[in-house]
């Protein structure tokens, strides 16, 4: 079954740029980019052309609620003016991963998010998960990442919606 990311290239307002995910190329890039935490089946395609943000005039995925999949369970490590930190938050996370699904940083997917944090991706894979598909995985993710690290103190919780996107790997940031 194909399915379909967000890839935000260039500009973070450059929202609504649908593509099948096996057209993404995750590798590096001397621009801004970011993609959707969540794959998506095909009716999303139709949904993001007939849905006109207000804020930009331009195809958008926000509120869009239908069944959507991931590779990763994708935590989002952010504190502001303190990325010492962030680093350590992040190790700390790590560390809990290991100790609740016994799976090692070396099966993480690990990297810088930008002046104020990191992205900690576990994949699916390790829980069983990596065929789900439902319209409220966002909340599920919720969760199990505040069951495993909670909220606040550096994890963001806002992430969890199926209209959110984040910082690409491997990209020059701005």
């Amino acid at each position: 079954m194909e399915r379909y990311i967000e890839l935000v290239e260039y500009n973070i307002y450059s929202r609504g740029n649908m593509i099948n995910v096996i057209d993404y190329v995750n590798g590096r890039r001397n621009y801004e980019a970011y993609t959707s935490l969540f794959m998506f089946k095909s009716d999303v395609i139709d949904y993001v052309k007939n849905n006109i943000s207000e804020k930009t005039n331009r195809p958008s995925i926000e509120g869009y609620i239908g069944e959507c999949q991931a590779s990763y369970l994708w935590i989002d490590i952010d504190i502001e003016g303190n990325l010492p930190a962030a680093t350590a938050k992040m190790i700390d996370v790590v560390m809990k991963i290991h100790d609740k699904y016994k799976i090692t940083h070396r099966s993480l997917s690990i990297f810088f998010s930008g002046n104020k944090g990191y992205h900690v991706g576990i994949p699916t894979k390790s829980f069983g998960a990596d065929d789900y598909s439902s319209d409220i995985l966002p909340k599920v993710f919720k969760s199990m990442v505040e069951a495993l690290v909670g909220f606040g103190g550096g994890a963001d919780k806002k992430k969890y919606n199926s209209s959110r996107i984040f910082r690409a790997p491997y990209i020059q940031h701005q």
